[in-house]
């Protein structure tokens, strides 16, 4: 890996003589703005220091360790007829791993609480209907599973009213309340003889690029379908170098973008492609040039399919947080990650009921491809009781 510097009057400049010297796999590293030195700096407008890393010569192949076990064995007949998909889906787990340790972040909480969130209020504060005892007590129930306050109380609502007029149990209307709330899942709707994109953005440390791999793992692998990839977070040298290696073990085409007006020139690279997939970088809730950046990066490309992507195990200030910062995008999937993590669906309900946009899939591990699902509904609505059960064991203990 070599280092090289630029100066330029803009980034705009910098990058076109990056991508025409070095190629698109040349990754920023840093830039900042500076001037030039005596007199003439009072009269000048700042220019812009740029330093790339870039790869002077074609990469070698994507070597992948095998456990000590795998190497000491003797080759076997039933070994060397090892499938092309076990052999890429066991490559990538092995990269999936390497990513966590060399980039892996928790999730960033917020650095200034938003205000029109309102911070939860304790159980006993939850104010229902005058004389309406029965509601109060079952919004208590599903606030202490950390759900958003005012839909712990519509559900509670909703629920004693379907129970009265239906005349079922009040645990049955609940799960048909919360049915109706998480709706049918929408995932990716690849179009016959239109290239599909889809776009994956949400805050550090969710598992962005893995989910993207999975996804793409999986279009490339069993869909057996022509996939692109295009990297915009080209900042992180590790991130995308890992992003490279995978693309190269599914054998899909990878392009990298330095600013979102390349994603256009980015996109006619792939033109020949069925579905391509767009990573996004991860910031803190609150970076306003970060929002602006992805609302243009939608906007340009064109994407039909876009994706927030939230961890399961993130409160619910933080989600209200997360969907807040958001909201300069009004159609987007949810895409929920680490639900191996938590035992709470809290996450799930809380964004679902802040956006109101539908969910998608669901991540419960880091194997690739087979980690990620269509989130299925029934499966939320055991788990959220099972969780109710577990809360109202606690309370009573």
């Amino acid at each position: 890996m070599n280092i090289k510097r630029y100066i330029a009057k803009d980034m705009m400049e910098a990058t076109r003589r990056i991508r025409e010297e070095l190629g698109p796999d040349a990754v920023i590293l840093h830039n900042k703005p500076i001037r030039k030195k005596g007199l003439r700096r009072l009269f000048s407008p700042p220019m812009v220091e740029v330093v790339v890393a870039y790869e002077p010569q074609r990469r070698e192949p994507v070597v992948v360790r095998l456990p000590d076990e795998a190497r000491r064995a003797p080759e076997k007949p039933a070994q060397q007829a090892e499938s092309g998909r076990e052999q890429k889906i066991r490559e990538l787990n092995g990269k999936i791993s390497d990513m966590q340790a060399m980039i892996k972040r928790p999730p960033e909480a917020p650095a200034t609480p938003a205000p029109a969130i309102a911070p939860a209020r304790p159980v006993a504060a939850l104010q229902a209907e005058p004389g309406d005892a029965d509601v109060d007590a079952l919004a208590g129930k599903l606030s202490g599973m950390d759900l958003i306050e005012d839909m712990a109380l519509s559900v509670s609502r909703k629920a004693k009213r379907a129970a009265k007029a239906r005349g079922m149990g009040i645990d049955e209307a609940v799960r048909q309340v919360l049915a109706d709330l998480l709706g049918k899942p929408e995932p990716i709707r690849v179009r016959r003889f239109e290239r599909t994109v889809a776009i994956l953005f949400g805050p550090t440390g969710v598992g962005k690029t893995t989910s993207l791999i999975k996804l793409a793992a999986h279009y490339t692998l069993e869909e057996k379908l022509r996939v692109g990839l295009i990297n915009t977070d080209t900042y992180r040298l590790a991130a995308h170098e890992q992003l490279k290696a995978y693309a190269d073990i599914i054998g899909t085409p990878l392009s990298a973008v330095y600013a979102p007006e390349e994603i256009v020139q980015a996109l006619n690279e792939h033109e020949d492609k069925d579905i391509v997939f767009i990573d996004t970088a991860g910031k803190k809730p609150g970076d306003l040039q970060h929002q602006s950046d992805i609302e243009k990066l939608v906007r340009l490309s064109g994407a039909s399919e876009v994706y927030l992507v939230i961890a399961a195990p993130t409160s619910s200030r933080a989600c209200g947080e997360i969907i807040k910062n958001y909201n300069c995008l009004r159609d987007y999937k949810l895409l929920v990650t680490k639900t191996d993590e938590t035992d709470s669906t809290a996450t799930i309900l809380n964004a679902k009921w802040l956006s109101g946009r539908p969910l998608s899939y669901v991540a419960t591990g880091q194997n690739v491809p087979d980690d990620i699902q269509i989130a299925d509904i029934d499966e939320i609505l055991r788990r959220t009781f099972r969780e109710e059960s577990a809360c109202l064991s606690r309370l009573a203990n």
